[in-house]
């Protein structure tokens, strides 16, 4: 019975200590996750920008509308929501007691991508595209972002390459993790 306690004691101070050998505090990433149920996580979540290098991100509501590249009032809200996402990840880790983790958050940087309308062509609006990632990135940087976190690129229906994966996200925008 009393190696039944001493069992039970190992396990609870694994559970609460950021010390024991099965916990990996650099996995942890649960106190990024408390303000997903408050105002400005209504669209999008901390999580989501929690990635590795390479990871795509998208949002639901980023698509824009054919032939539109200004961002609708509900657009901006959902930017605001990201500003907050970065803000959190970048800013506000003073919870955070993982000093790799978070001197890695603070390096962060995020591509940010538009793509033309399904029916573009290079020969009618070349710019659409990119004019539709620089509306993405100015809100963010209006908002507080630096400048030197975001970088803004349009792809176009130039080559068969890019014109086929553009046809699968008319007038998206969504994010790429490059650092």
């Amino acid at each position: 019975m009393e190696r039944i306690g001493w069992s039970l004691a190992i396990v609870l101070c694994c559970l609460y200590s950021t010390s024991c050998a099965w916990h990996d505090p650099a996995k942890d990433l649960s106190l990024y996750r408390i303000t997903n149920d408050q105002a400005g996580h209504e669209y999008a979540k901390t999580e989501q920008f929690l990635v590795p290098v390479g990871s795509v991100i998208f949002i639901n509501g980023l698509e824009f509308e054919p032939g539109v590249s200004t961002l609708t009032t509900k657009q901006k809200l959902i930017v605001q929501d990201v500003f907050n996402c970065l803000e959190e990840i970048t800013e506000n880790t003073v919870n955070d007691t993982h000093t790799v983790r978070v001197a890695e958050h603070k390096k962060l940087k995020l591509e940010i991508r538009g793509y033309p309308d399904i029916s573009d062509s290079s020969t009618v609006n070349p710019t659409i595209s990119e004019v539709r990632a620089k509306a993405v990135t100015d809100w963010l940087t209006y908002l507080g972002t630096p400048p030197w976190r975001l970088e803004a690129t349009g792809f176009n229906s130039r080559s068969a390459a890019h014109a086929k994966e553009n046809s699968k996200k008319p007038g998206r925008v969504e994010f790429i993790r490059i650092q």
